[in-house]
């Protein structure tokens, strides 16, 4: 089902620069492209907050506050710096209310276990144990 959502940005009060791990970067890419909408809705429900992914930026919104106004922002993703796929990813982050300054340590934990879940809820199961299944080789004809 589509909906349209508005999101309001009130003017930054503070900039930083961090890094995000590759692996926590590379898997919101891949939700992104297989959400197939531009945009996807990631819920941190141990933190009452959305956050909202797009090809270059992800929004962060306390929806037990208010449903559409912006709190946080991870924007200005450095892709060419990072000399592989496997390297943290350096960004920006954007704060826009003073409590966001508090709780930016805790959410980056928070966002990759919801990515995590998210990822898991799109592959419809918990991945199953891996098995190993021996080749045997046929000899051709003589």
């Amino acid at each position: 089902m589509l909906s349209r959502e508005t999101f309001y940005r009130p003017p930054a009060i503070r900039r930083e620069a961090r890094t995000l791990p590759a692996a926590l970067y590379n898997t919101t890419r891949i939700l992104l492209y297989h959400g197939g909408q531009g945009v996807l809705f990631v819920p941190i429900r141990s933190m009452l907050f959305q956050a909202v992914i797009d090809s270059g930026e992800i929004l962060f919104v306390d929806a037990a506050v208010s449903r559409s106004l912006v709190v946080l922002v991870w924007h200005s993703f450095r892709l060419r710096e990072r000399p592989g796929l496997d390297s943290p990813v350096p960004f920006e982050v954007s704060y826009h209310d003073p409590e966001a300054l508090g709780i930016m340590p805790r959410l980056q934990g928070e966002f990759t276990r919801a990515v995590n879940a998210t990822q898991q809820k799109l592959r419809g199961a918990e991945p199953a144990p891996g098995r190993v299944i021996e080749l045997i080789r046929k000899r051709p004809p003589q």
